[in-house]
């Protein structure tokens, strides 16, 4: 005999008072584009970057204090830099490589600032000099994957720099090598995120994540469009990525992304008020902060200095209000041919059941109507589908909950 398992889920269901997600803070002190921005006690330093092509990079670095929605000029770095990777650690930020150009002339030095002596210093350069690639920091290293080097050639090698030991080493290739990417690192794997094969190359979608236990990469499910020159950053589990261009002279985009790694799947949210590439954005006490970067390329370049917070929480298109639902266990799962659903509507909703495959393809429809108050089942048939993951996505007034299912020999 079989037994169910009552499981709660809260689901989302969209509000019909529209809120904005965005909130406009205090500009940036300068204009820039290809800065870097990274949080430090409760603070949000922005550094580097460029407001001209031609023009060298920024020294200049500013922070953010949110209490009093002020910037506060500090001690620039050592090397202006644009289009860089920086990541803070026992209390210090590391700004490593980038060019001394916004488009070229990449550098290999990396330096360290301290925020209480509001001084830089210098640590060992790393083995190849780079721009355009991105710097994740986990469990004390910092792995530097992607961009181009001086010949302008794109690089697959990830260098991986201790920061105890001050030492640089090797770790596995990055597959599809690529520059301009975003990158994000989310239980305890590191995901690069779009970007370009090659320097004025269009935008690909390809989305790799690197798993450090193992040394390997997984391809994971694609981006909905293809993109580059775009930030990401993470909050509550999930990764969000802003903007960003499609080729290297092309419009600025205004697209928001999310992506959930349970359901490896991504899905759009409300656009950003501006149009933006090579912006910068960081999370800080429930908000994703999003800052500088170029409205458009030609014909002139028009730089931003804005500075808009994202609240993933009063985005229209997740906004909820409780709706209590009982979903028995899905009974059997694992299982062989077919597996069975039911649940519980505490009141009259239109409901939608969908199966997706581990790509985040879509496969069936099980339910897509609307349903009164209480109890239903539905039957999903998986007969000649290869045994492995599959997840389902149930939803009740336009939002969701999601799970996985295992089919077996």
């Amino acid at each position: 005999m079989k037994t169910l398992l009552p499981i709660l889920f809260t689901i989302l269901i969209s509000s019909s008072v529209a809120q904005n997600p965005y909130t406009q803070y205090a500009d940036m002190l300068s204009d820039r584009f290809g800065h870097s921005m990274c949080v430090l006690d409760g603070k949000i330093y922005a550094l580097g970057g460029a407001i001209t092509y031609l023009d060298p990079a920024y020294h200049e670095m500013e922070v953010y204090d949110p209490t009093q929605d002020t910037w506060t000029p500090k001690t620039g770095m050592i090397h202006g830099r644009a289009n860089f990777g920086t990541c803070t650690y026992n209390g210090k930020i590391y700004a490593i490589g980038g060019g001394q150009f916004s488009y070229w002339d990449p550098q290999s030095t990396i330096e360290v600032y301290d925020p209480v002596t509001d001084t830089w210093t210098y640590k060992t350069d790393m083995p190849r000099a780079r721009m355009y690639h991105s710097a994740s920091l986990i469990d004390g290293k910092i792995y530097i994957i992607g961009g181009f080097d001086n010949n302008r050639e794109t690089i697959a090698e990830v260098d991986v720099y201790d920061i105890q030991s001050d030492t640089w080493s090797a770790k596995a290739d990055l597959p599809t090598p690529r520059l301009r990417s975003a990158s994000a690192v989310l239980n305890g794997k590191i995901y690069i995120i779009g970007g370009v094969r090659e320097f004025d190359a269009n935008a690909v979608s390809k989305v790799e994540a690197y798993d450090l236990a193992s040394d390997t990469w997984t391809t994971k499910e694609e981006l909905i469009k293809s993109k580059h020159m775009m930030p990401a950053s993470v909050l509550n589990g999930k990764i969000y990525i802003f903007g960003g261009g499609i080729g290297l002279w092309s419009t600025s985009l205004s697209s928001v992304e999310e992506y959930d790694p349970v359901t490896d799947i991504w899905e759009s949210r409300t656009d950003m008020p501006l149009e933006l590439a090579i912006a910068s954005a960081v999370s800080c006490d429930g908000k994703i902060y999003v800052s500088g970067g170029y409205l458009t390329a030609i014909p002139s370049l028009t730089i931003d200095n804005s500075m808009h917070a994202y609240d993933p929480l009063l985005d229209p298109l997740r906004i909820f209000v409780p709706f209590e639902m009982a979903l028995s266990q899905i009974y059997p799962n694992p299982f062989i041919t077919s597996t069975s659903f039911e649940y519980k509507l505490g009141e009259p909703a239109m409901v939608s059941l969908i199966v997706y495959n581990h790509l985040g393809q879509q496969l069936e429809t099980l339910v897509n109507k609307h349903q009164q108050q209480g109890k239903h089942q539905a039957i999903w048939n998986a007969e000649g589908l290869p045994a492995g993951i599959y997840f389902y996505r149930l939803q009740a007034g336009g939002q969701q909950a999601t799970g996985k299912m295992v089919v077996i020999e």
